[in-house]
């Protein structure tokens, strides 16, 4: 966990320059509407499902950080999520609906920096960055209540929540003031450095491809 804070801290650190670099006031450009799936790395499919994609719905406020390349967009997506709870390795795994112990409602929080690497008259692209938390919330609990308690704090031990994000954004200018979106993010599990579980790095990571339309 110790190294948990020492990363947050070092993002928000970064975030806070990049942000106090930025002479010019931020505007808001408009209210940004995503639909898309979440791809959800499983390892661990013998005993739970096989890296299943869900489907998702994300809104974000995208604020253009003076007149410059760089925006700053506050986003929250919300999806639905089954995990099953594996006694033999204590541990939370995704589940098919019929295996699941609980259902949960993920929520995740983004805080974005976008850079518009290219610029065109008919489209905008570049990389983004994001500090990201994913927090998963049980809706329902299924048969045995000690179990589930086990499985949800399994999710949050060692800062698995915490999955800061890396990806690319495509902006398709159809209209003046209301542009096709297009964004594709890997939400990455740093707690496998240290989380002690021996397990892939793909285990928990998370892909995100979302089409969107800016209002």
């Amino acid at each position: 966990m110790r190294s948990t804070f020492h990363f947050l801290a070092l993002f928000s650190i970064l975030c806070t320059v990049a942000v106090s670099s930025i002479s010019a006031s931020p505007h808001m450009e408009g209210v940004e509407l995503f639909g898309g799936g979440i791809w959800t790395g499983n390892s661990r499919s013998d005993a739970g499902a096989p890296s299943p994609i869900y489907p998702s719905l994300t809104i974000g406020l995208p604020l253009r950080l003076g007149n410059g390349p760089f925006s700053f967009v506050p986003a929250l997506t919300l999806y639905k999520a089954w995990y099953l709870y594996d006694e033999s390795e204590e541990a939370a795994i995704p589940a098919e609906l019929e295996q699941r112990d609980i259902t949960a409602v993920e929520i995740i929080i983004d805080s974005s920096f976008r850079f518009d690497m290219i610029k065109r008259k008919s489209f905008v692209t570049g990389p983004e960055l994001s500090l990201s938390f994913d927090l998963p919330v049980p809706i329902v609990v299924w048969e045995n209540e000690d179990e589930s308690s086990s499985l949800v704090s399994d999710l949050y031990d060692s800062g698995k929540f915490f999955l800061p994000g890396v990806g690319w954004h495509w902006t398709v200018i159809l209209h003046d003031t209301h542009p096709l979106l297009f964004n594709l993010k890997s939400y990455l599990p740093l707690h496998r450095f240290w989380d002690g579980e021996d397990l892939p790095f793909y285990d928990r990571l998370k892909i995100a491809l979302r089409v969107g339309y800016r209002f």
